[in-house]
């Protein structure tokens, strides 16, 4: 599975700015100021679908890294090698949902 990197790095970096601006958002004075606190939550609002496709773009890496390591380890059962490989297969599967 692969993604081009400036689109990994675009929604990586999208994602931090949601995350910044939720910590932002717990801020007694930003919750006090009406004004601000609406547009951190537009601004928050417009990036959360970026945040959620970068989750779950991290996870598809995570679960592609781990299941080739557990394919490339030889003395591995064949059953659990059955298991990673038909997990890399999923995974790649719903890359392509992406």
């Amino acid at each position: 599975m692969e993604f081009a990197p400036a689109i990994i790095d675009k929604l990586r970096e999208r994602a931090a700015h949601f995350d910044a601006l939720t910590e932002q958002l717990s801020q007694p004075e930003v919750a006090s100021d009406g004004k601000r606190l609406a547009e951190l939550m537009r601004e928050r609002g417009q990036l959360e679908s970026s945040h959620a496709l970068c989750q779950r773009m991290e996870g598809l890496l995570a679960r592609e890294e781990e299941a080739n390591a557990i394919l490339a380890d030889e003395s591995e059962d064949q059953e659990f090698l059955d298991l990673a490989r038909a997990d890399l297969e999923a995974a790649e599967e719903e890359a392509l949902s992406l």
